[in-house]
């Protein structure tokens, strides 16, 4: 047999690999692009207290001391250093947002203790109304004697959902806490029982039935439809129903009609939702007969420049290290400027450009929107679509007609039988007004729809009806359905 050997080498290759590496200044401008004025707010608020050569302070020096200090500053490193146009930006930071955004205006930071009060205020506000847990627990307080129930009542309440309802099943529940189903259950039984009604159920349609019984009205026919004949009730299969039950189709509606007042969700009643005010982010206003574009720029503070920091980068006693820091400070100050000011250009092209295509659906309310994407705003503005879908995710526009997301201005396009475009907002009225005038005892069927928009010139796959009907939250032909 040959020995066999092995020779280990050592060698040292050189490989050129491309690589993309997004530096902290791009990160941060796809962020604030992306943003909503709602969150853009607070986001610059914390860079600016953050960064200290801004300054809140009313106590300035003459500000051509501040124009002096940073026209003198051209000693640093040249990775530091600034170009021409950004040093005219820096000088102007003073007198420009001085002057546009009011330094007596309307912005002021909150002090400490107003903060305080102001937390203590809201605080105050929500605890004036019990939670559901707190509510529950209250119940169970005076329905448990012993320590060993009241404890698994608690487990049990803290692992109720919004809604009120036990998603946690019985082994993940004895893994947890180490408590088994049959110690569990009996306890859960008594929270069934607790108001709001309905509470503690595993499903809503034990908690249709534990409502049910509550009331005292197991014995009617509402309670057999959801406790036989719940999947049917749900797929709207009434004929078969009232052939299983052996009643008039004037008893299955009455059942129906008290099943529809029970609670779906009886929990929410005790959740604290507070009421989301929307900040349009762009407004197009009418002056004559002239549509004009206005982005909402008023959560810029006015930006002051510490007048001590900027004299020390003109002392030349100064340690190099700091004045590295106060450079890449006021870089920083220059790059959230400048992306936000980007954001707000973008946001204006784009605006400008609904006037030109959607001049009829922002001024009128029966007005229909043109069909229009993203991809043709990308192309007509000379940037990438990715940019665009940034620039209006979760943005608003007030216009004559009202407050609009501005994703609803882009849909697909169908083209007509006479080569019209038509929106995917225009079908998906049309779908509505022919399901609002059908026969509900003949519905249509998304085959059916699809065909009487081919008949009115617009071609449109059935799986396309569905998917738009679904968006309406309409049923499909049975469920809609009445006998």
């Amino acid at each position: 047999m040959p020995d066999l050997q092995f020779k280990f080498d050592q060698t040292q290759t050189l490989q050129q690999i491309q690589r993309l590496v997004m530096l902290p200044q791009m990160q941060q401008a796809l962020q604030i692009l992306q943003m909503p004025t709602q969150e853009l707010t607070p986001l610059i608020e914390e860079c600016l207290t953050e960064n200290p050569i801004v300054t809140d302070e009313e106590d300035f020096e003459d500000e051509e001391d501040n124009e002096e200090t940073l026209e003198n500053n051209t000693e640093e490193d040249d990775s530091l250093k600034f170009s021409d146009q950004d040093l005219t930006i820096l000088q102007r930071l003073d007198e420009d947002f001085t002057q546009h955004f009011s330094e007596s205006g309307d912005y002021r930071r909150l002090s400490r203790s107003e903060e305080l009060e102001q937390s203590l205020f809201i605080e105050q506000t929500i605890c004036d109304h019990p939670s559901l847990y707190d509510y529950l627990m209250q119940q169970a307080q005076e329905s448990f004697d012993t320590t060993e129930e009241l404890e698994a009542a608690k487990i049990l309440i803290g692992n109720f959902n919004e809604s009120g309802f036990l998603n946690t099943s019985w082994y993940e529940l004895e893994f947890l806490y180490n408590l088994p189903e049959s110690r569990l259950k009996p306890i859960l039984a008594i929270i069934q029982t607790f108001e709001p009604f309905g509470v503690g159920a595993t499903s809503l349609q034990e908690s249709l039935l534990i409502q049910l019984r509550c009331l005292n009205k197991q014995h009617l026919l509402s309670y057999t439809i959801i406790e036989s004949h719940y999947d049917d009730l749900l797929h709207n299969r009434i004929p078969i129903i009232q052939h299983a039950l052996k009643c008039s189709t004037t008893d299955i509606e009455q059942a129906i009609h008290q099943i529809a007042h029970l609670d779906l969700h009886p929990g929410t009643a005790f959740s604290h939702h507070t009421t989301q005010i929307v900040v349009p982010d762009v407004t197009i206003l009418l002056e004559g007969e002239l549509l004009k574009v206005m982005v909402n720029d008023g959560y810029m503070p006015s930006i002051r420049l510490n007048p001590s920091y900027l004299r020390m980068l003109e002392d030349p006693n100064t340690p190099k290290e700091t004045k590295e820091f106060l450079m890449q400070k006021l870089t920083s100050l220059k790059w959230l400027l400048r992306n936000v000011q980007e954001r707000n250009t973008t946001l204006e092209r784009i605006a400008t450009l609904l006037i030109k295509y959607q001049s009829s659906f922002l001024l009128s309310p029966n007005g229909k929107l043109v069909p229009m994407t993203m991809k043709i705003i990308a192309t007509e503005l000379e940037l990438s679509e990715s940019t665009v879908t940034r620039a209006v995710s979760n943005k608003y526009i007030a216009c004559p007609r009202g407050v609009v997301p501005l994703r609803e201005f882009f849909s697909q396009s169908y083209t007509s039988e006479t080569g019209d475009h038509v929106s995917a907002h225009t079908i998906c009225n049309m779908i509505q007004q022919l399901i609002n005038d059908e026969d509900c005892h003949h519905p249509f069927s998304d085959a059916t729809i699809s065909e009487l928009l081919k008949k009115s010139g617009i071609s449109c796959a059935r799986r396309t009806i569905a998917k738009y009907r679904g968006e309406l939250n309409l049923g499909n032909a049975q469920q809609r359905r009445k006998f």
